[in-house]
């Protein structure tokens, strides 16, 4: 029979024993790599183009297909997604996917409902009634979407840390969204909603967007902060190894109350102190992640495009309107779009 351990060894319990939550306190941000990143805020942009994008153009000697070639992990772009090379071992581009959420209307009317949200549209009622397509009613949407969950929510590992309740935010808006000719308010033209029967229009004119929501907004030139000084960071260094040589200390100690099955457990937390302890020596303190709106660079400003009746305004307008949620983003004026 296998002996037990004197205590299970659980990863809190060996941090604890450890006085991680003084002793190391310093090293956090390098225990743990997303730390580091999660001083940056979190952002949430939903983008959403009718009728999808060209599998082919119906020529057989020219595929137009946009899913990338190869991989999960090593795969070739298409054109069409040049721009985000870049960016390639950052991003993700499913396919496949297949709305099921279904319900009243035609699958323009509920596939629009439950695109963020993943609910059945409802029929017509309490005076709620559109043409869901061919003649057939439905009502709004039964459910908040996903980028007012979002929204709404906080905590340290939320976009936002303040409850919207809070009398000091840290965005003027906790959500904005932007369109372009989304056509009246029906269940064909909305698919955001702050909750049931409740759908957002969004902002269409790309000069109103501009002008509203970029008033008293700074660019910032982008100048990340430097780093500690010399002196500064010599005294950060220091307290880090004595945090360390204070901690490879205990481990010893812990080894003694544990059992076998334990040990590969506490080597392994030894094994990432003296790793920590060689880039305490090698690298020593790094800068920090640049604030909220440090990156602030404004989008040009917007004028007036008509909406010809031939869509002759609708290029330029997604333009302007793809600038402006860039900038309200890199700007912090919000964090869901």
């Amino acid at each position: 029979m296998q002996r037990r351990s004197r205590f299970d060894l659980t990863r809190r319990r060996l941090l604890q024993s450890l006085g991680l939550g003084v002793a190391a306190s310093p090293f956090i941000p390098l225990l743990n790599a997303d730390a580091q990143t999660a001083l940056r805020p979190k952002r949430l942009l939903l983008l959403f183009t009718p009728d999808g994008s060209p599998a082919r153009d119906f020529s057989p000697s020219n595929t137009v297909d946009w899913r990338p070639t190869g991989s999960e992990t090593a795969f070739t772009l298409q054109a069409m997604y040049a721009p985000l090379a870049p960016f390639q071992s950052k991003i993700m581009i499913p396919g496949g996917l297949t709305m099921s959420a279904g319900g009243a209307g035609e699958a323009h009317a509920y596939g629009m409902a439950g695109l963020w949200s993943g609910t059945t549209l409802p029929g017509p009622g309490a005076g709620v009634s559109f043409d869901g397509g061919n003649g057939h009613l439905t009502g709004w949407g039964a459910a908040a979407t996903i980028d007012q969950i979002v929204a709404q929510a906080y905590g340290p590992g939320m976009v936002y840390a303040k409850a919207p309740t809070d009398a000091t935010q840290e965005t003027k808006y906790r959500s904005i969204a932007l369109g372009v000719q989304c056509g009246g308010p029906n269940t064909l033209n909305r698919m955001t909603y702050t909750g049931a029967n409740a759908p957002i229009s969004p902002e269409v004119n790309p000069k109103t967007a501009y002008d509203r929501y970029f008033a008293g907004v700074t660019a910032t030139g982008g100048t990340p902060p430097v780093g500690p000084t010399d002196t500064t960071a010599a005294r950060v260094r220091a307290e880090r190894q004595a945090s360390l040589d204070l901690l490879k200390g205990e481990i010893p100690k812990i080894r003694a109350t544990v059992g076998a099955a334990d040990f590969q457990k506490i080597d392994a937390h030894l094994e990432g102190l003296l790793a920590l302890e060689r880039l305490n020596t090698s690298a020593g303190t790094p800068p920090p992640p640049p604030p909220a709106g440090s990156n602030c660079a404004l989008p040009p400003a917007t004028a007036d495009v008509a909406s010809a009746a031939n869509n002759a305004g609708f290029p330029t307008q997604v333009k302007q309107m793809m600038d402006i949620a860039t900038g309200l983003l890199a700007c912090d004026v919000t964090r869901a779009s």
